[in-house]
């Protein structure tokens, strides 16, 4: 969740790069890329504001301590009222200068389950780790498609597993996001027996 200063965990990271042999937690274990729904301009678009709609709210740094907190930014799948978006970036939403590689128009997280809403820290400056999660989202029913770093694609429900979201984000060893923020890292070395090829959608 956070560029500037900590690890990177996943697949790929701002100025850095990944090869399979870094991949410690296996390549069939490990997400590379996901969906996003592509964002749109919050001036085309009638409150309430989906959390499909690519935008950010913008919070404290606290998402990185607690991620419950950016859950807490809508109800259901919209927004609540009065949460500030669409300030973090030019332009404000997912999907767009996708080659830049900013997290915020490129990225996805493993913390919080597909279609969830999307948070940025509002201190984001040169001077200070940016704070960012940004939601693997779908119009499929029910989740959204991520593929493995060994090529196979794979179903994941908004269900899933996500373990202990009032957790704060670690650099290294296991992640606390249950099996889904397994998925995300590389060498995390977590338990995979749920992520073995042939498991299904999960």
């Amino acid at each position: 969740m956070t560029q500037g200063g900590a690890k990177e965990r996943g697949m790929f990271a701002y100025w850095a790069k990944v090869t399979l042999a870094e991949i410690l937690d296996g390549t069939s274990n490990t997400a590379m890329v996901a969906e996003r729904v592509h964002g749109t301009t919050i001036a085309k678009m009638t409150p309430p504001v989906p959390v499909k709609s690519g935008h950010y709210a913008v919070t404290g740094a606290v998402i990185h301590t607690n991620p419950n907190f950016c859950r807490a930014q809508a109800s259901g799948m919209y927004y609540n009222a009065g949460v500030t978006l669409g300030v973090c970036c030019n332009p404000p939403w997912g999907g767009n200068r996708w080659p830049d590689g900013s997290p915020a128009y490129a990225s996805f997280t493993t913390v919080l389950p597909p279609n969830s809403p999307n948070c940025i820290d509002a201190n984001h400056d040169a001077g200070n780790p940016i704070y960012i999660i940004s939601s693997v989202s779908s119009f499929h029913p029910g989740g959204a498609l991520v593929a493995m770093a060994d090529g196979s694609v794979r179903f994941v429900n908004e269900n899933i597993d996500t373990g202990n979201l009032s957790f704060t984000e670690v650099s290294s060893g296991p992640s606390p996001y249950g099996v889904w923020g397994a998925m995300g890292s590389k060498d995390g070395g977590e338990g995979t027996g749920n992520l073995a090829p042939g498991a299904g959608n999960l």
